[in-house]
């Protein structure tokens, strides 16, 4: 039988770097739950002396003001024993976790969505392999010289000489998570260039190293705490909560670029991004879908601090915004296919809105920020053509529009291609 649920006040302190902490604290209904299971090799052997750690944590429903690693369970772990079994006692009912479990001489493995209240988990590992060809192998430590388990190591790019090639199929394997020694190794058939490493770890800031090459001995990683970004989302009534608000550089080169982090506001409207890579520029921003009932607010820039600080942006603002209404039209004549949809990207921010566009092709959207926006339509074989207030992007094959007013007849062009390609 399950433990009664108790009612209690979890205090979670996101700590940076061992100089002060920032407390936050998440009142809930607790009913503890034990996560068991059995970790094994191939052929059903079971892994003694394996590690087993709660990683991070979500809501099993709705978006949460907490980070994915500042719940009170994450971090725990327990070791395996002779029949390969672990057992987590007291974790919350409330979330599901993401579970990572290691054992010497196999791949480590991550779970994604594990349920406490399921059943108990069957974890296979892979042994780990020699790989035919050269290996980038490496060791990542925290701040203060520690192993760092359960990092992931991507590789983004490649430099040979003065050229750069990024995306996939550059290593054998897309990503490698770091073992119990905090080491990693990933085969390659390219032993001559210098690789940029995209590294992330639960509790630390994203970090992207470069130059990382071919070697017999690990290269050293060494990773930061971070810094954090604090902020407020406000209407005109007030707080508001349950905002989605979005946190993306402002440099978007891809030898540095580390994507998007999303948060919700909690019940104050206040949000906190830990674990923020320091010293550099930064957008903050509202997600276009979790405020359009209410209006749009704009996004602000901010320049994050040094690892172990605090930067809180002014207040986000949601207010009444702009509209859009216009038509596709297709110089052929023909009617918009069924499915078709229009875009609404922001420039500036990791942001869109999607509209399904009727045969007839007219649109129209409400309570967009005051910000330059592009429109893309994906329709094979036709292709945009510049039209009243917009700049056609031939790279990216979208319109530019500077939403700096309300526009109310916007005419969109498409041409049939020559080739009947998109």
């Amino acid at each position: 039988m399950k433990p009664r649920p108790s009612n209690i006040v979890r205090t979670h302190a996101i700590c940076l770097a061992g100089t002060f902490c920032i407390v936050v604290r998440v009142g809930m209904a607790i009913a503890g739950s034990n996560l068991r299971g059995v970790v094994q090799g191939e052929g059903g052997l079971p892994l003694r002396g394996g590690s087993v750690y709660v990683y991070t944590a979500s809501p099993r429903s709705g978006t949460s003001s907490v980070c994915p690693s500042c719940y009170a369970d994450c971090g725990k772990s327990r070791t395996t024993n002779s029949r390969g079994e672990f057992f987590i006692p007291n974790v919350s009912d409330s979330l599901l976790f993401r579970i990572l479990a290691v054992a010497r001489g196999y791949e480590p493995r991550f779970i994604e969505r594990v349920d406490p209240r399921g059943e108990p988990l069957h974890v296979t590992l892979q042994r780990k392999s020699d790989g035919i060809g050269a290996s980038l192998k490496g060791r990542i430590l925290d701040p203060d010289g520690r192993r760092v388990v359960g990092a992931t190591v991507t590789p983004i790019g490649v430099i040979h000489g003065g050229h750069r090639k990024f995306g996939a199929n550059l290593t054998d394997a897309p990503l490698a998570v770091t073992d119990g020694a905090g080491e990693f190794q990933i085969t390659t058939h390219d032993d001559s260039g210098r690789y940029l490493l995209r590294v992330e770890a639960r509790g630390l800031a994203p970090q992207m190293f470069g130059h990382v090459t071919v070697s017999t001995s690990p290269a050293v990683l060494r990773m930061a705490a971070g810094a954090s970004v604090s902020g407020q989302v406000l209407g005109p009534d007030g707080p508001i909560a349950g905002v989605l608000v979005g946190l993306v550089q402002v440099e978007r080169d891809a030898a540095t670029f580390l994507g998007a982090e999303t948060i919700a506001t909690d019940a104050g409207g206040r949000f906190l991004f830990a674990n923020v890579a320091p010293d550099q520029g930064f957008l903050v921003y509202t997600k276009m879908s979790s405020v359009s009932s209410l209006g749009a607010a704009s996004s602000e820039s901010v320049a994050v601090g040094h690892n172990n600080t605090i930067t809180t942006v002014p207040p986000l603002r949601v207010l009444p915004g702009r509209s859009i209404r216009g038509h596709v039209r297709l110089t052929d004549g023909r009617g918009i296919p069924a499915g078709t949809r229009l875009t609404v990207s922001r420039e500036e921010v990791w942001d869109y809105a999607e509209v399904t566009l009727p045969g007839d092709g007219f649109f129209s959207l409400t309570n967009l920020p005051s910000e330059d926006i592009s429109l893309a339509v994906r329709m094979p074989g036709y292709s945009f053509q510049p039209s009243n207030g917009t700049a056609l992007d031939p790279y990216r094959r979208v319109l530019q529009v500077k939403l700096d007013r309300d526009i109310l007849d916007l005419e969109v062009q498409m041409e049939p291609t020559k080739d009947g390609a998109r």
